[in-house]
């Protein structure tokens, strides 16, 4: 409703304004005429016509001024702050099996002294979160005062500290924006719902995401961040959504392309097209068939050597492809059993194909 009302008025606005200026320019060439002809005879203009321009003039005017005002309703979204970036899935220092188990069911095995969330001030003005605080998923509550600039973005961690050592550390990155918490409570690995209320209790931000479905799977674990593609599209649908290009993300910037990539290791334009499993061999001592096709659907040829193929995201460097492999435009290239050395089972598998730095998967 709120867009059909914007593109209603926009429509109007403009047949409007065309109109009337038409009207203008109309009624300017007749009061010409009839100033022109009542100077011949009456050495000035009619009292009627006097006053009709006179209301014409407040009319359009006022439509003039509203215009900007309607304008900047339909423009302006509702909620200035947007959250545009989460991790919620650290990834684990723990190589055990038991950790591997934990990852498959989704269970906390991460180090929640690295979750965080990031908000972006997307107003001209500077925003006060005094009293602003997480009713839902975490618990934080902003101190009076608080205040944030003009398109800044800034997080809210479970350990502030513990945070920027270690993208320093592991990284090579520099926290630079505002960090509050630390927040109580943890992010769910498996879905969770947030919500950020004011002062009156009214919802500034109400934001769900899930490790399920059409959201991105590498942000589970693997040291990638839920990242959002643009701050103003919705935050509660999974396509509006994709895992970081660089390992940790950006936290406290914009969520832009990695500037790690080199034009070989192109990993953006490269797809996992099709996973195959043949439970039905008649071998039972091994373990069933599969197949892993990896498309290039772009016009140009992608060189996808060193890359690495893995069913583990605490693991990503399982298989890795061999030198020369090369995905011609528009083809496709198979790797099968014989070459991995992992296997995937049919329920609750993931599979992760990474950049040879291990900066980036999908």
């Amino acid at each position: 409703m709120y867009a059909i009302i914007c593109e209603v008025f926009r429509i109007v606005s403009q047949n409007t304004v065309q109109v009337q200026f038409e009207n203008i320019v109309e009624e300017t060439n007749l009061l010409a005429e009839k100033q022109y002809a009542n100077s011949q005879s009456q050495n000035g203009i009619h009292t009627k016509t006097m006053v009709h321009l006179h209301v014409m003039y407040h009319h359009i005017l006022v439509k003039i001024l509203l215009m900007p005002l309607v304008s900047w309703i339909c423009l302006v979204p509702v909620n200035a702050i947007q959250i545009t970036e989460v991790m919620y899935n650290p990834p684990s220092d723990k190589t055990s099996k038991e950790v591997q188990s934990l990852v498959e069911t989704s269970t906390k095995s991460n180090d929640t002294d690295y979750e965080f969330i990031e908000l972006y001030n997307e107003k001209a003005d500077r925003l006060d979160l005094g009293q602003w605080q997480f009713t839902r998923g975490i618990k934080l509550q902003f101190s009076e005062g608080t205040i944030i600039e003009p398109r800044t973005y800034f997080l809210v961690a479970k350990n502030p500290k513990k945070l920027k050592q270690w993208y320093a550390k592991s990284y090579d990155w520099v926290i630079e924006g505002p960090v509050f918490g630390p927040f109580q409570g943890s992010l769910s690995n498996r879905k969770d719902h947030l919500i950020l209320s004011d002062p009156a209790g009214g919802s500034i931000v109400d934001f769900a995401y899930s490790d399920r479905g059409q959201w991105p799977m590498a942000a589970d674990g693997t040291g990638h961040t839920l990242a959002k593609i643009s701050p103003r599209l919705h935050p509660n649908r999974a396509e509006n959504w994709r895992s970081s290009t660089n390992m940790g993300g950006t936290p406290g910037k914009a969520n832009g392309p990695s500037h790690l990539h080199q034009n070989k290791y192109n990993l953006a334009s490269i797809v996992i097209n099709e996973i195959a499993i043949f439970p039905g061999h008649k071998d039972r001592r091994k373990p069933s068939p599969i197949s892993i096709e990896i498309y290039n659907p772009t016009a140009n040829t992608v060189d996808i050597s060193g890359y690495w193929l893995s069913d583990n995201p605490t693991k990503l460097k399982r298989y890795q492809i061999p030198e020369g492999t090369q995905v011609s435009a528009g083809n496709h290239v198979v790797f099968n059993s014989d070459q991995l050395n992992f296997k995937l089972n049919l329920k609750n598998e993931r599979l992760f194909f990474t950049s040879p730095s291990v900066s980036t998967s999908t």
